[in-house]
């Protein structure tokens, strides 16, 4: 751990990280929704981006 930075300002950066991550697997789930044809997948990646 960097000593330059404080315990809370190192969590928040994770926290803003895990939110980040969180954006692109529900952007990356909308844009595989338009490639996929088998309604029962559909219906589990709508799921996904909905939660």
């Amino acid at each position: 751990m960097n000593s330059n930075y404080a315990l809370h300002e190192m969590l928040e950066f994770h926290e803003m990280a895990a939110f980040k991550t969180v954006c692109m697997t529900k952007t990356k789930t909308k844009t595989m929704q338009a490639l996929v044809t088998d309604p029962e997948l559909i219906q589990i990646l709508q799921q996904d981006v909905q939660l």
